[in-house]
């Protein structure tokens, strides 16, 4: 049972320190295995342990802990994966439990501490976009300089030239919409959506 990767979810308050009662035992079992099992590599951390191995069996603790519900453990060590700088996966997954902790504004922080470092990561874009539009309500000119500037920052990828042609034509605007379909499909050729997209525009 893996940490899901989603633009942002909430869970019952009441899972921040609980074990989630949904789970049944063999599931628990399993969790509780893999804790112990996250728990021993950390008590093996020693003066040869790389900062990277560090980060990872950080975020592997953090990860058991967030399975199994219990979110003030989980954010404690998903803190400590995160300061080290070396662990780009942990920065979505501590975004996603900020945000189920309705933490949203710790959430759109952490994800763009990991742009900081990992700015072609397409889904702590999409994760921040999701929640600043969901969250915080930003207008039409805000969300629009956002995405313009995850294009930048990405290098125009084509999945993020896509959800901008979506919200380009969800506002009406057919020819900006256009104008991104056919960006993406110049960056990504072989996916036939895209260019499906063009001639459903018929332009």
């Amino acid at each position: 049972m893996g940490l899901g990767v989603f633009f942002y979810f909430t869970w019952p308050k009441d899972l921040i320190t609980k074990v989630d009662p949904n789970l049944s035992q063999e599931q628990r079992s399993v969790l509780e295995q893999q804790l112990t099992d996250a728990q021993k590599r950390v008590d093996e951390i020693n003066s040869d342990t790389s900062v990277s191995d560090k980060a990872t069996i950080y975020s592997l603790l953090g990860r058991s802990y967030y399975n199994l519900g219990n979110y003030g453990e989980a954010r404690k060590w998903f803190e400590k994966a995160v300061k080290t700088k070396r662990n780009i996966p942990v920065y979505l997954e501590y975004y996603n439990l900020l945000a189920a902790m309705h933490d949203y504004k710790g959430a759109v922080e952490i994800a763009r501490d990991g742009l900081e470092i990992y700015p072609i990561n397409i889904d702590l874009w999409r994760s921040v976009i999701a929640l600043e539009q969901s969250q915080f309500q930003v207008n039409d000119t805000e969300l629009t300089s956002l995405y313009l500037e995850a294009l930048e920052k990405s290098g125009g990828q084509h999945e993020l030239l896509s959800d901008f042609a979506r919200y380009q034509e969800e506002k009406g605007n057919i020819e900006e919409a256009l104008k991104y379909w056919k960006t993406a499909v110049a960056k990504a050729p072989d996916i036939i959506f895209y260019s499906d997209q063009v001639k459903r525009l018929g332009r």
